[in-house]
């Protein structure tokens, strides 16, 4: 029987050990070459007219994208404003007011058919933009002070309507670029739920959306969403 000198034993353990640890080395440095090249020859490569594209949110609708424009170059602007709904142009003197309506869709005559109580006042529209001439020189605000004043200081006492004790309730917006005013409700004694005004020059741009007229009746949510959109859509024409 062959004899091992002393310390070669450790020697032979230490060898054995470091070819294991190859052996697994060469092995796995194998088995990811041979999966990178699987890889390689089943991916389908793009042509030139293929691009990745980025992953990206989708783009929220517009839903004035398909709407009618209105378009008054006397009085230098446009609005979008549904399909469905109906406008006409009423002058007084050298003001102007575009009335907007779905009346004639929903068979409602105003004056003639009652809407108080009846369905056909959820579903009603009636939208108007008044434009009167103002001096240049006047601030929007003045103009509000002068045809909601307060002459007597007893409007708020009262609760008639006044700019000044009203002004509190508006919202500064920004409507066809121009710093306007915004208020959700109409001013006292209007059976109104949107009111907004934008000053242009010498004009003075008011937008309303009315109840039908009668007594108890409201504007409807459609009206409202209506109005909102339709003053997103406002523009000035150079």
């Amino acid at each position: 029987m062959p004899t091992y000198k002393k310390g070669f034993a450790p020697i032979l353990i230490i060898l054995t050990l470091i070819a294991i640890i190859v052996i697994a080395f060469v092995g796995l440095k194998y088995s990811i070459n041979s999966h990178n090249s699987f890889t390689r020859e089943n991916m389908i490569p793009l042509t030139q007219d293929q691009t990745l594209l980025p992953t990206t949110s989708p783009t929220p609708l517009d839903e004035t994208t398909n709407w009618k424009t209105y378009t008054n170059k006397n009085l230098g602007f446009l609005v979008k404003y549904p399909d469905k709904i109906a406008l006409r142009e009423v002058k007084k003197g050298e003001n102007m007011m575009v009335v907007f309506d779905n009346y004639n869709e929903l068979g409602y005559q105003p004056g003639k058919d009652s809407m108080l109580g009846n369905e056909i006042e959820n579903k009603s529209i009636y939208i108007d933009i008044s434009v009167e001439l103002v001096n240049e020189n006047t601030t929007l605000e003045q103009y509000l002070d002068q045809k909601y004043p307060d002459r007597d200081g007893n409007a708020a006492k009262y609760g008639l309507p006044s700019f000044q004790n009203r002004k509190n309730e508006m919202k500064s917006l920004s409507i066809g670029g121009e710093k306007g005013l915004f208020k959700e409700t109409g001013m006292a004694f209007e059976t109104i739920s949107r009111k907004a005004w934008v000053k242009k020059g010498n004009k003075v741009f008011t937008f309303s959306a009315s109840g039908s007229g009668e007594t108890g009746t409201y504007v409807s949510d459609i009206a409202i969403e209506t109005f909102d959109l339709m003053l997103s859509t406002l523009q000035f024409l150079n």
